[in-house]
């Protein structure tokens, strides 16, 4: 087996099988732009192996992913400048986000997460777009982002 530890996540290549593991387990294995950024290069390396024939996304730690980033200190940032346009933002937001994920979704070779513990916010696509999903009795999944858009349904 080849293994090869990278700044958020750990490769492991065992053909015919590769696994992608999560590795910010002090930081929840929350998405920044490393760890996206990791992941999805190591997709694409894996896309291009003949040797490949299934991929599993894994966690180290108490759970699986912590979600997006959502607090850091003041000399910290885990995401680039986009710029200062809207044009900028979105195309830099959709390069680090949007491709990534979609990548993930029509990945040419089967994908398999194995959830454990916490899965939640941004953490959800990378668990739940695999084409197979393996929770664990203690996971759960949570979109914190959507409990503060529900409307009021009628409440005064």
């Amino acid at each position: 087996m080849e293994r090869r530890v990278l700044e958020a996540i750990i490769y492991e290549r065992e053909p015919p099988i590769a696994r992608i593991i999560l590795n910010r387990v002090d930081k929840a294995n929350t998405k920044d732009a490393v760890l996206v950024t990791e992941v999805d290069g190591c997709l694409h390396e894996a896309d291009r192996d003949r040797e490949i024939k299934v991929v599993i996304l894994k966690a180290n730690g108490k759970g699986f992913c912590g979600g997006h980033v959502a607090r850091w200190d003041p000399d910290e940032n885990p995401y680039p400048d986009f710029g200062n346009t809207f044009e900028d933002l979105y195309k830099g937001t959709a390069d680090l986000f949007l491709w990534p994920t979609l990548y993930l979704w029509e990945f040419p070779k089967p994908t398999i997460s194995q959830i454990h513990g916490y899965c939640m916010g941004g953490g959800i696509y990378l668990g739940l777009l695999t084409d197979f999903c393996v929770a664990s009795e203690d996971a759960y999944f949570q979109m914190p982002l959507a409990q503060s858009l529900a409307s009021r349904a009628g409440t005064p």
